[in-house]
């Protein structure tokens, strides 16, 4: 039997969901970048970034075609999830009742 959460427990719970690392991601997951391109002009991590800002969720990032190699984009990623410029959402709950 599952006991609930007291408020202090969801709120820390809560906070740890956002504070995993972009590593432990799944490809499902949903994402969301800051609108704002934050990268210097005229660089090729702000063209990067153009390319991959509104991507929803993990694999839309991976496939969006910014970077030669996964590896290169998981630095991105990183990069920009340290710098605050990314972070994961909560999943949507499911419509058909699951």
């Amino acid at each position: 039997m599952e006991e609930d959460l007291g408020e202090d427990e969801a709120d820390a719970a809560a906070e740890d969901f956002f504070l995993v690392r972009p590593d432990q991601w799944e490809r499902t997951d949903p994402i969301e970048f800051v609108k704002e391109n934050p990268k210097k002009a005229n660089t090729s991590c702000f063209e990067r970034f153009a390319k991959y800002k509104d991507t929803k969720t993990v694999a839309g990032f991976y496939e969006c075609g910014a970077w030669p190699n996964e590896k290169k984009a998981a630095a991105d990623l990183l990069w920009d999830f340290n710098k605050k410029f990314v972070r994961r959402l909560p999943q949507a709950p499911s419509t058909d009742g699951r």
